[in-house]
């Protein structure tokens, strides 16, 4: 058991997220699982690039209810990566088991912007 928790919780989270989330009093916090996909698009595409990534973005969080975010490379011009923060374990593996035709639609669309490099995926668990 670690020292540094005052619950014995090793994931318990502090700060003002953990006094503000009476639910997990006297729980211990799962750990949130971050998925990352970066890749890089083509220039030409860039316009209709943004306008899918608009949809998507609705798509996930008002529709899916997910923690999604998209983000570009500040060096990379044409570089993007798109982030979904689950709030544990459980909730990071049903990304892909509860995909609806819509969000297959969506992801499909992405193939025909990306370059040659493809998609680069990488999952963080929080440890701290």
């Amino acid at each position: 058991m670690r020292s540094d928790t005052t619950s014995g919780c090793p994931n318990e989270r502090s700060g003002p997220q953990a006094t503000n989330d009476v639910s997990m009093k006297g729980q211990c916090a799962m750990p949130r699982v971050i998925l990352t996909i970066t890749y890089n698009i083509k220039a030409e595409k860039r316009a209709e690039y943004l306008k899918l990534t608009q949809k998507l973005k609705e798509h996930f969080v008002n529709v899916r209810k997910k923690n999604y975010s998209v983000f570009k490379g500040k060096v990379k011009k044409n570089q993007f990566t798109e982030m979904f923060v689950s709030e544990n374990e459980e909730d990071y593996e049903a990304l892909d088991d509860n995909l609806n035709e819509d969000s297959e639609t969506l992801t499909r669309a992405l193939g025909e912007f990306i370059d040659g490099e493809g998609m680069k995926y990488n999952t963080l668990v929080e440890t701290v």
